[in-house]
């Protein structure tokens, strides 16, 4: 049979079917006709080349360019490393020790980079990729990715490949220099190790050459020691006579510094003494005796009750209950206030010069109740001297129904029908009962609760007011004390200082100007254990004394009063202390009312203000606050005063007043408790 003819394809054949499972698609022919076809890869060598060194070219030079930089590159590193270990200074070998470790860290880190790139480089070939042909890339390209596209994993897994190749040549090259100037410091180190051990050397024999000086010192030191002690006994003997006719001499200086130092220590017990009284005073202010202020209204100072004649103590008593009787009638018929007095504190005139301070009536007359034993205190009369008035709140209140003792706990405060009132003039404290009202004349009343301090055998209870005045109560029986007998008060100090204590019997005043008075105290509660009645208490208000004011204030601008919501508070601006300093108010109200007139009258500072607020501050009235500066019902600004008159802050003092808001003034008095 003949043989046939040869099938000849002058075109391409495109198969369209769909494979059969598991069969792998090749890719078309490549572009050029040797080893084109199915049965070979494509050997477009050229155009491979050019992609090869395309990318290849750009890593090289990069290459090049990092190998110049090289030491710079190792000094980074080396300075990063240090700043991983202590950077305090060192001796010189210790410091190249440091140095040594710090070099052999940086030289592991590149150790180990080098093995990581060196194992990336192999990741295409297994062994270098930088020595290898365009033909043997496409040899072992086709395997790796069959069709071999620029951005296939074939093409990108020779690209690491040569990246990290390059790079491990550059660690290479990097590790030769570190170990070369690791060698150089090892050279170092073992120069300055030599030199600190010549040094080391020379100084034990310094130490060695001093140590023998300083036994060659002692020896003469001892020697001369030895001479002195030649001679003193030498001298002792020369002077063993004359020291026979001194014994009598020195026997009378003996005694009489014996006898001296004797009077010494006897003064010294009385000065600790008379401190001992004084620091007592200290620890119990306004001492008061329960036996007394339990039937008895009592006055007191800080170091103790002011001497009260038993005749005016009694009477100020029944002026106080026919006070409290007539101001309730009075006050349930009549829509105005009513005050009546029942007693009055006279001061004295000043004393002249030569003058002393004498007393115009037995001393019994002054003894107190219940009492006995009692020690007259005289001292000079202080006009500053804040002074108290205590009184049973039975006398205020009969019938009490509030559990004062569960009030006195949370702090809180009752309502009373009638309180306590003061007016003060040059020469005189005048005290009346008032009817409440809640508005002019308070009816609240904080209760506070008394503790007993066995420090100093008394109950103690401070002003809410003032929380750095403090009541002690001296108690008739000591708490724990289960005798049921009734001991004898302890002893009681009884002040004198020329104040006269006057009863007021029947003064009614119907139409009061309320603004000269001052109302309010407390009430002190006591343990139900001690068996002491509560007791109302009420302090004279320096702020009704009259004065001049003095000071500067300070020189302000822009928001003047922003300031008043801060801790510091609003100084009084200089051009309104300047027309206020050296003027003499009646009281610290007038000087209030004179100060908001001013600011009014001021073009600069009324400006701050709206036009209710300026007509309220012609008035004399403070001007209204923010609502978020309020507290409660009080909605002004406020004059507060930076020392307390309390503690004997000034209260003219225009530098030691600051405008606060109500909220701010409440924080201010807040964190001072």
């Amino acid at each position: 049979m003949q043989k046939p003819p040869p099938f000849v394809l002058t075109e391409a054949v495109h198969t369209t079917a769909t494979a059969p499972p598991g069969m792998r698609i090749h890719p078309s022919t490549g572009t050029t006709i040797p080893n084109s076809g199915r049965f070979g890869p494509p050997r477009n060598t050229r155009r491979y080349q050019q992609v090869l060194q395309h990318f290849t070219g750009p890593l090289e030079a990069e290459y090049q360019g990092k190998t110049t930089h090289i030491p710079l590159t190792i000094e980074a590193d080396l300075a990063a490393a240090r700043q991983e270990v202590s950077t305090h200074p060192l001796p010189p070998a210790a410091s190249l020790i440091r140095e040594l470790g710090v070099r052999n860290t940086v030289i592991q880190r590149k150790s180990q980079q080098l093995l990581h790139e060196t194992q990336l480089s192999h990741g295409f070939y297994g062994s270098d990729p930088t020595d290898k042909t365009v033909f043997q890339f496409l040899s072992r390209a086709q395997i790796v990715d069959p069709i071999l596209s620029p951005n296939g994993p074939g093409m990108n897994l020779w690209k690491q490949s040569y990246r990290a190749a390059l790079e491990a040549r550059l660690l290479a090259q990097t590790l030769s220099v570190l170990h070369q100037q690791q060698a150089n410091v090892h050279i170092w180190l073992t120069t300055v190790q030599a030199n600190e051990q010549a040094q080391a050397a020379a100084a034990e024999a310094a130490r060695q050459a001093a140590e023998r000086a300083r036994i060659a010192a002692e020896q003469q030191r001892q020697q001369a020691l030895a001479d002195a002690a030649r001679r003193q006994r030498e001298q002792e003997q020369r002077d063993r006579e004359r020291e026979k006719n001194a014994l009598e001499s020195k026997a009378r200086e003996e005694a009489q510094a014996k006898r001296r130092a004797e009077y010494e220590a006897r003064f010294k017990a009385m000065r600790d003494w008379l401190a001992s009284l004084d620091e007592a005073k200290k620890q119990r202010p306004y001492a008061v005796s329960v036996s007394t202020v339990a039937t008895t209204p009592v006055f007191t100072v800080a170091s103790g009750q002011l001497a009260t004649r038993t005749a005016t103590a009694a009477a100020v008593r029944a002026a106080l209950q026919n006070g409290v009787a007539t101001v309730t009638t009075l006050a349930a018929a009549s829509a105005s206030a009513v005050l009546v007095g029942f007693a009055a504190l006279l001061f004295p005139s000043p004393l002249a010069d030569g003058e002393g301070q004498t007393i115009p009536d037995p001393l019994s007359e002054f003894k107190p109740d219940n009492v006995t034993g009692w020690m007259m205190e005289f001292t000079s009369f202080k006009p500053e001297q804040s002074r108290a008035l205590s009184v049973p709140l039975s006398a205020l209140l009969p019938a009490l129904q509030d559990d004062l003792y569960a009030i006195a706990q949370a702090g809180g405060d009752i309502d009373l029908p009638v309180t306590l009132g003061s007016k003060t003039t040059q020469n005189a404290t005048e005290f009346f009962v008032a009817a409440t009202n809640g508005t002019t004349i308070p009816s609240k009343a904080p209760v506070r609760l008394s503790t007993f301090d066995p420090g100093i055998n008394a109950y103690r209870v401070y002003s809410p007011d003032a929380p750095s005045i403090g009541m002690t109560w001296i108690p008739i029986v000591t708490p724990g004390n289960a005798s049921t007998t009734r001991p004898p008060a302890g002893r009681k100090i009884i002040v004198y200082d020329g104040t006269t204590v006057a009863a007021l019997e029947g003064r009614i005043d119907t139409h009061p100007e309320l603004d000269a008075y001052s109302f309010g105290g407390f009430i002190t509660v006591f343990p139900v254990e001690s068996g002491i009645p509560p007791i109302f208490t009420m302090f004279r208000d320096r702020r009704q004394d009259p004065g001049v004011a003095t000071g500067n204030g300070q020189v302000v601008s822009g928001n003047w009063l922003g300031a008043a919501s801060t801790p510091q508070g609003a100084p009084i601006p200089a051009q309104v202390a300047d027309k206020l300093r050296g003027r003499e108010f009646s009281n610290f109200r007038t000087f209030r009312e004179t100060f908001w007139k001013l600011v009014a009258n001021d073009p600069e500072l009324k400006n701050q203000f709206i036009e209710t607020n300026v007509e309220e501050m012609k008035g004399g009235r403070a001007p209204f606050v923010r609502k978020i500066d309020r507290q409660g019902g009080q909605v002004k600004f406020e004059l507060h005063h930076m020392e307390h008159i309390s503690k004997g802050g000034e209260v003219y003092g225009i530098d030691n007043i600051r405008i606060a808001t109500p909220r701010q003034h409440s924080e201010i008095h807040r964190g001072e408790n």
